[in-house]
């Protein structure tokens, strides 16, 4: 179902209507700095409700998929701000357990992943790149939620 909102004062509101607040919906993302190759994206939802928009995105990767930089995919629906930071949470999984945790970022209007760096005296973000935040392979993956205002 499309949209529900908004709303009018006074409407008598259809169960359609009230069915299809939150409802989940599909994309595609389209990656920057990134390659799926013969990778998978696992889901890759957002749900809507009013003016916010709640990303879910799982990715694992394939012997062809790469890292080559900062790396960002599409929003789902245009947001109100091209540049805010964090607006969500991500894991980057290993194949061999270990876990790693990241910010994403809304820069130039798309969700950018921005692993946290802590050889440093505080938390940085830094880029993703091929060894960051370790070295990928295949079954490698990455789970993103993000929350934003639209346009």
């Amino acid at each position: 179902m499309a949209n529900p909102f908004p709303f009018t004062a006074g409407q008598v509101l259809t169960a359609a209507q009230l069915n299809g607040v939150g409802e989940t919906t599909s994309f595609t993302p389209s990656f920057t700095q990134f390659t799926l190759g013969n990778g998978t994206v696992n889901y890759a939802t957002y749900v809507r409700v009013q003016n916010l928009i709640v990303v879910q995105l799982k990715v694992t990767l394939g012997s062809t998929s790469s890292f080559v930089g900062s790396s960002s995919f599409t929003c789902p629906v245009t947001p109100a701000e091209t540049s805010q930071f964090a607006i969500g949470v991500i894991r980057f999984n290993d194949v061999t357990g270990e876990e790693y945790l990241g910010v994403a970022n809304m820069s130039a209007g798309n969700i950018q992943m921005r692993p946290l760096n802590a050889g440093v005296t505080y938390l940085q973000f830094t880029t993703t790149s091929s060894t960051i935040p370790f070295t990928w392979a295949t079954g490698d993956s990455f789970t993103l939620t993000a929350t934003y205002r639209v346009a």
